[in-house]
């Protein structure tokens, strides 16, 4: 038989068997020669049973007639059970679904009917998936399958259609549940789960099915992305650093933007490969924090030969900064480093693993500590970098050099512990071989940040504190530091003497108390705040003294001073331990934070006493409770050690704070909620199962967004389905919002109206739209929420996309509604929830990868906030948030309420509580009247809507804000 290329050729029906099995044959031997042929040039054939082996729970099924009748039992040529998979009903909503266990390369399909029965399949649909949710249909290119039937067939009465032509079909004409067909598939497909659809069946019988797929296991080092997906790698963390990095690679794709390769390094360095709009761009991410170099006398590469009679090289360095401010630089610096390279041939290191090192340096404070390990390694281990990562040339050895090797080799990398730095000699020992050469390097010593800003200690008990040395501030003291708390009392300091004492407290919420005795009597300062200083925030203190004056400032106010008397003792005499956050006695101790402690310019450690003090918590806690309100709408706030981040993942916002997103002119962004989208034949073919649609059908939705804009009408949100059901949020041309479902394709659509008016005025806006089944409730600001109820269905059926703007896709709609999706939104669009969706953040974030699809050029803006200032709090104050009716110039107020307050004013004069008392009867009977009036849903058929005429040009205010257009 003939058919045209890749199209299914069924079997007639020969009228004997021995007809049917020459052709078997035929094909038999056909394949197994070329088979052959492929052996014989050395190519792989892919073409094993792949499904004969699996176990019963690698099946599946929509239904099955009994527990004999189950999908496990549908292998090809099995009897157990009932012979193979047959479900109660037989319809186009049934499927059969192996789970192959790995993405496999298919390269066939054999079916056959359920054994001894007559039960079996006359065509079929394919599908594959990766996820076993996602599912793609096999699609032949230039091919139409066709159908063909026995005579009895043609004259059975069915639904089922008999002239369709479609070229995702397979077609089957078995003669009975036995026979099996095969179809080789024209290009391999890669995948781990195989659906297949029955789509007609023995018109005697019911469905029924065994089956086989074909290949081989998948090896490829070509990976196909969808947009979500993505594959990590995780380098080393003890690679060395390298002074140039390369990376190759090809791709292809039909998007104009997506990220091909990013990479993280040390110091917040990054590297990204972008496609965006159809340029390749190179991204380098350099480190934002400001490095100090300390120089030294020898920073180059320096060679060393053997020498005869020279048994060892000294190599000193002198840094150009004093030794003091060498020490203090290394131990206020959050990190430092000072890279150590040593490259070798014939030349031994630390003679590794058991001998006397030949190599050492000296490094740390002071004259410094012999340290017998290299760069990379930790102090003391007497190895190298390669023997903490076990991937030395030699195994035997812990330092690559240490192999002895007469090929050139290093050990290089970077000295980090800060207790050993910086280098100040270097020996090496192992110079005086014949052949024996080396190099080395040391780099500059770096560092960087300032441990004392954020060294902090926590004390959650009165009777906590910690000791230091006596503080000597016997002529002068400056002490400052900064504290938070939400205790109205409490002792920062305290250190005594035989009658000479210091103190630094909060004596009350608001009043910081600053005293010492030197021998004169106590001498106290105060400072009072305008603001309680126990409301968890930071707040600095300095307090001075010296011969003349005592001073305290606290925060920016005006600071307090007190004089010393002329003649009296000056000289601070202490003897106790220095106590901070309690007193002696342990009692009146301070409850909260307190960080960057400085007395006479000398940073105390508190991090470092607090971890050996017990119940003194290191570091600060709580700075969400004092900043967690700069993470705006719904943003979440995140502790960290020394700060705080915003997780804006709850929030349709972005940005550090969760405060930016916007539309910008021309823009349409479309949110895919199933990755395998029917083509419009498939939409108006009335054979295809809905198995095949989205799987994503909803009872209830939550939808909330914000906008901006002076155009009526203007279409704010659509969701489609691909049962051409729809949901639309729009304004209509009396500024009114709108909100649209057809729920059942068959009914007409249901418009639910808002009480509330002028929301086309350029202000911002925010609406939430809640349902449940029957029952709908919108709220426009703060007004009243309203309920509605639906009359034609309760399920939003197969979930297609999601758009914002422009739909240019408009043909379902009716009409009207199809023209003001044709015009789009002119304004500001912000913060869109559909359930747990945000599609412009995705947009924002992703703009070039699947589910979201962006059409014009699109960028961040606070448009849609109403505060442009990043510290504003996180109670969102809308511009407009009343109902009634506004005009231009008019105050807005509630028009029952006005008519009320009128008349009520005019007759409150005759008699103030019988007419109050009618007045407030009337107000409740009329409200409610009106709400069942205007709650109302309202079924019109597209012709017959007025309200979506396009009104000619309407001008809001002129605000001197960022806005975006669409």
């Amino acid at each position: 038989m003939t058919g045209r290329e890749g199209s299914v050729v069924p079997e007639q029906e020969l009228g004997s068997a021995a007809s049917i099995d020459i052709m078997a044959e035929e094909k038999r031997v056909k394949r197994t020669l070329t088979e052959e042929a492929k052996k014989r040039k050395g190519e792989k054939v892919c073409h094993s049973p792949l499904v004969s082996n699996l176990l019963p729970s690698s099946f599946r099924s929509s239904s099955q007639l009994s527990g004999s009748h189950g999908p496990g039992f549908a292998k090809l040529n099995r009897r157990e059970g009932a012979g193979g998979w047959s479900p109660p009903t037989s319809d186009r909503y049934q499927w059969l679904e192996v789970d192959l266990g790995e993405r496999t390369q298919i390269t066939a399909v054999a079916t056959q009917g359920r054994y001894g029965s007559s039960d079996w399949l006359t065509a079929y649909l394919l599908m594959f998936s990766d996820t076993g949710h996602n599912w793609r249909q096999y699609r032949q290119e230039d091919s139409i399958g066709r159908e063909v039937r026995g005579q009895d067939e043609l004259q059975t009465s069915s639904p089922r259609r008999k002239d369709r032509k479609d070229s995702r079909t397979f077609q089957l004409s078995n003669s009975n549940a036995d026979s099996v067909v095969q179809h080789k598939l024209q290009h391999p497909v890669i995948a781990r789960y195989v659906r297949l659809i029955p789509l007609d069946w023995n018109p005697n019988g019911r469905i029924g099915l065994r089956l086989e797929t074909y290949g081989c296991p998948y090896n490829s080092d070509v990976v196909n992305l969808d947009g979500r997906s993505g594959l990590l790698y995780r380098l080393s963390p003890q690679l060395r650093q390298a002074s140039k990095e390369s990376f190759s690679l090809r791709f292809k794709t039909l998007r104009n933007s997506g990220i091909l390769l990013h990479a993280e390094g040390r110091s917040e360095h990054s590297l990204t490969l972008e496609l965006e709009k159809g340029k390749l761009l190179l991204l380098l991410q350099k480190e934002d924090r400001t490095w100090m170099v300390i120089q030294h006398n020898n920073t180059e590469l320096t060679r060393v030969r053997a020498s005869p009679g020279k048994n060892q090289h000294w190599a000193h360095f002198e840094y150009a900064s004093e030794e003091e401010q060498l020490a203090a630089i290394i131990s206020q610096s959050e990190h430092c480093e000072q890279e150590l390279t040593y490259h070798c041939r014939k030349s031994r290191l630390l003679n590794t693993p058991d001998g006397p090192p030949l190599s050492w340096w000296v490094g740390g404070p002071g004259v410094g500590q012999v340290q017998t390990y290299w760069s990379g390694a930790p102090p003391g281990s007497q190895q190298c970098a390669c023997g903490l990562q076990e991937n030395c040339v030699d195994p035997k050895h812990r330092c690559n050099c240490d192999a002895d090797l007469i090929e050139w080799a290093n050990d290089s990398g970077l000295l980090t512990h800060k207790e050993t730095l910086p280098v100040r000699s270097l020996v090496l020992g192992d110079v005086q071989r014949p052949g024996s050469e080396s190099a080395y390097r040391v780099g500059h010593l770096r560092c960087h940040g300032d441990r004392n800003v954020w060294n902090a200690v926590f004390f959650d008990k009165e009777t906590l504190y910690l000791h230091f040395p006596t503080f000597h501030g016997e002529l002068s003291a400056d002490i400052s530091f900064l504290f938070k708390t939400t205790s109205s009392s409490g002792v920062f300091l305290e250190n005594l003497g035989i009658k000479d004492f210091i103190r630094i407290e909060l004596s009350s919420s608001a009043e910081v108390l600053f005293s010492f005795d030197v021998g004169n009597g106590p001498l106290e300062v105060r400072v009072k705040a305008d603001v309680p200083l126990n409301d968890n925030r930071w707040h600095r203190i300095r307090a001075e003294r010296n011969v003349k004056e005592a001073s305290l400032r606290l925060d920016e106010l005006p600071a307090a001073t007190q004089e010393a008397p002329a003649d009296g003792h000056i000289h601070l005499q202490l003897n106790s331990q220095l106590f901070i956050g309690g007193t002696a006695s342990r009692q009146k101790g301070f409850r909260g934070c307190i960080r960057s402690l400085q007395l006479n310019g000398v940073t105390l450690d508190l991090e470092e006493r607090a971890r050996i003090t017990p119940g003194v918590q290191a570091g600060c806690p709580g700075h969400c409770s004092s900043y967690g309100l700069l993470c705006q709408n719904r943003g979440r706030c995140v502790e960290k050690t020394n700060s705080f981040s915003c997780d804006c993942r709850p929030s349709a916002y972005t940005g550090a704070f969760c405060d930016r997103a916007s539309f910008k002119s021309g823009t349409s962004v479309s949110y895919i909620f199933k990755e395998a989208v029917p083509s419009e034949e498939d939409k108006s073919s009335s054979v295809l199962p809905s198995s095949i649609y989205s799987d994503v059908t909803l009872r209830a939705e939550n939808v909330s967004l914000s906008f901006r804009t002076s155009q009526s009408p203007a279409l704010l949100l659509y969701v489609s389905s691909y049962h051409r059901e729809y949901l639309a949020v729009l304004l209509n041309k009396h500024d009114k919002l709108e909100v649209r479902y057809r729920l059942d394709s068959s009914k007409d659509v249901e418009i639910l109206r808002s009480k509330a008016r002028n929301l086309a005025n350029g202000q911002l806006h925010a609406v939430t739209i809640s349902r449940l089944a029957d029952v709908v409730s919108v709220q426009i600001d703060e007004n009243t929420k309203e309920d509605f109820n639906l009359t034609s269905d309760v399920e939003f059926n197969a979930i297609r996309s999601l758009i914002l703007g422009r739909v240019h896709d408009s043909g379902e709609l009716d009409p009207e509604l199809s023209r003001v999706a044709s015009l789009g939104f002119t304004g500001c669009l912000s913060a869109v929830l559909f359930n747990s969706v945000s599609p412009l953040k995705a947009a924002l974030l992703h703009p070039g990868t699947s589910p979201v699809i962006v059409t014009g050029p699109l960028v961040q803006s606070i448009c849609g906030s109403t505060s442009a200032n990043p510290y504003a709090a996180e109670t969102t104050h809308h511009l407009s948030g009343q109902s009634g009716s506004v005009e231009t110039g008019q105050p807005v107020v509630n028009a029952i309420r006005s008519d009320s307050a009128l008349i009520g004013g005019v007759i409150a004069v005759v008699i103030f509580v019988t007419v109050s008392a009618l007045a407030i009867m009337a107000r409740v009977f009329y409200r409610r009247k009106g709400s069942c009036q205007s709650q109302e849903v309202k079924t019109v058929k597209p012709e017959d809507s007025p309200e979506l005429a396009f009104s000619g040009s309407r001008n809001g205010p002129s605000e001197n804000q960022k806005e975006y257009f669409i």
